[in-house]
């Protein structure tokens, strides 16, 4: 089945040309949802607006079955920045476009719900197939053993931290090592001063520009879904009914659920 097979029992034709139509850039803003969502998780334009459609797809899932999905990190991510915009939301997309509303709450944690959501993610890639005719994007929604694997990605602030690969980061380390290691047998062999620290200031800046162009050419739009992930600290959500809660947590997935008519 495609989106124009609508001979599909399971697909809402109605509700898709809604969900669909339904516009998340503002036209007469200078610095729109889509533009706003590719900055703050260092996304290519291209790929923040592939999350958007994705982000859609989650919506119409969550009205269509009428129950609890849980996203990928990155649809994650796109819900979190529209919850912002709250008339938009509440008013333009759930009042006016879903007739529903589809809330956000923390999460209980621990890991019965861990173990839920993880079940509930691995439904929801099913329930896309199923309505959707094809397999939900890698790119976009990871496999579970992925999508849950909070080892490999973290929330950094970049406004206040610095974040570099591991590897470059291990050769600036080396670098001021070996720096130091040079400036020091430099003077303990009596070579004059100002040439040890050149030495150890040419290697310096080597490995820096080493670092710097991992960072510009190997960061950026990452295919996973973004560069910050669940924290500790994060947000979830709960069907409104009171009976899908869930989160983002240390031990714990995402998920949504709707409520009201």
């Amino acid at each position: 089945m495609t989106l124009s097979d609508t001979s599909a029992p399971e697909f809402d034709k109605r509700l898709w040309e809604r969900i669909q139509s339904f516009p998340m850039d503002d036209p007469q803003s200078a610095f729109p949802f889509s533009a706003r969502l590719a900055r703050d998780n260092q996304w290519t334009e291209s790929h923040a607006l592939a999350v958007i459609q994705e982000y859609r797809r989650f919506l119409y899932l969550i009205v269509a079955t009428g129950r609890a999905q849980t996203p990928s990190e990155a649809v994650d991510h796109a819900w979190h920045l529209h919850l912002t915009y709250t008339r938009n939301y509440w008013n333009d997309l759930c009042r006016d476009t879903l007739g529903r509303e589809i809330h956000h709450d923390p999460t209980r944690g621990g890991s019965s719900e861990r173990r839920k959501f993880r079940d509930q993610y691995q439904r929801t890639l099913e329930d896309y197939e199923r309505a959707f005719g094809e397999r939900a994007p890698n790119d976009v929604w990871p496999p579970v053993s992925s999508r849950f694997d909070l080892t490999t990605t973290r929330a950094v602030d970049t406004e206040t931290h610095w974040a570099l690969p591991k590897r470059p980061t291990r050769m600036a380390c080396a670098a001021l090592a070996l720096g130091g290691t040079a400036y020091g047998c430099g003077t303990f062999a009596q070579i004059p001063d100002n040439f040890a620290t050149i030495l150890m200031v040419f290697l310096i800046f080597v490995v820096l520009a080493i670092v710097i162009s991992k960072n510009k050419h190997g960061g950026g739009s990452n295919s996973s879904g973004g560069s910050s992930g669940c924290g500790a600290d994060s947000i979830g959500h709960k069907d409104a009914s009171g009976g899908a809660d869930s989160g983002c947590g240390a031990d714990s997935g995402c998920g949504g659920g709707c409520g009201g008519d």
